[in-house]
């Protein structure tokens, strides 16, 4: 994953869901912007959320590109995030 990401700018994407059991599941999937065409995305975490709420969707994003990057601050290469706007999303 960092290999293809490398030095690039990137987005994420974050989706929250219910397993079968009932548990809250957040998503983290990251992949490169490119403007020579798509890339491909990369599953980089699957959390389960105690509460699901924008609080906790927010944590789980920056600690999962913390654990993709853990030595590096790559908050100025880092775009677009992009939700399916749920109900717990909503501040």
């Amino acid at each position: 994953m960092k290999e293809d990401i490398g030095d690039s700018y990137f987005w994420a994407s974050v989706n929250e869901t219910t397993d079968r059991c009932g548990r809250y599941i957040a998503n983290i999937v990251v992949g490169k912007l490119d403007s020579t065409g798509s890339s491909s995305p990369h599953l980089i975490a699957s959390n389960v959320l105690e509460v699901p709420n924008s609080s906790s969707i927010a944590r789980v994003v920056c600690d999962s590109l913390r654990v993709l990057w853990p030595s590096e601050n790559n908050d100025e290469k880092f775009m677009v995030l992009l939700t399916d706007a749920g109900e717990s999303l909503k501040v």
